[in-house]
């Protein structure tokens, strides 16, 4: 990552049941389209991941939250989680001063469509990642097309899931963190 980038970092919190998806992007320059009249932003994901636990634990907030100070520290950061269980580290980031939003992703169908948009028109640099091809793989339009969800069992065989026996979840943590 570039030195001086301005780091935009979503996590998309899952604390027992989900994993923590966590996603990091920045402004990669711009690309004009084919009449020259607008130019459109591109961006570059150096690093998504899902943060997950041992069975019975929670997932660490503050281990979560040391990432984002050891990133403050060599790079200017926007942070934004949805509303579920951000509270506590929207309160530190006040205290240390590093600028967050509280960014949902699940209460409309917006930021699932610009990121498919960014990601359809070429607008993104993403790494290799079994676990977000086989989530977006398998994400549906739900409740008249109010709402992009998961199935509660993966009918994938492929990507992360390939050779494992019996049910797997459906999971949309890292694209979560990915549209944030």
């Amino acid at each position: 990552i570039p030195k001086g980038t301005h780091l935009f970092i979503h996590y998309d919190i899952g604390l027992k049941k989900d994993k923590c998806g966590v996603a990091l992007c920045y402004y990669n320059g711009e690309v004009s389209d084919s009449s020259g009249n607008a130019s459109y932003p591109t961006f570059r994901f150096p690093l998504i991941f899902t943060v997950s636990r041992k069975p019975g634990q929670s997932t660490s907030l503050d281990k979560l939250y040391q990432f984002l100070r050891q990133l403050a520290q060599m790079y200017t950061i926007t942070f934004s989680a949805d509303s579920f269980a951000s509270a506590g580290m929207f309160q530190s980031c006040e205290r240390d001063g590093i600028d967050y939003k509280m960014i949902s992703i699940d209460r409309t169908t917006d930021a699932a469509f610009m990121f498919k948009n960014v990601v359809n028109t070429d607008r993104c640099e993403l790494p290799y990642n079994n676990i977000l091809l086989r989530e977006c793989s398998e994400l549906r339009l739900l409740n008249n097309g109010t709402k992009v969800d998961h199935p509660a069992v993966s009918g994938c065989t492929d990507f992360d899931y390939a050779g494992k026996d019996g049910e797997q979840p459906g999971t949309k943590d890292q694209f979560d963190a990915c549209c944030g």
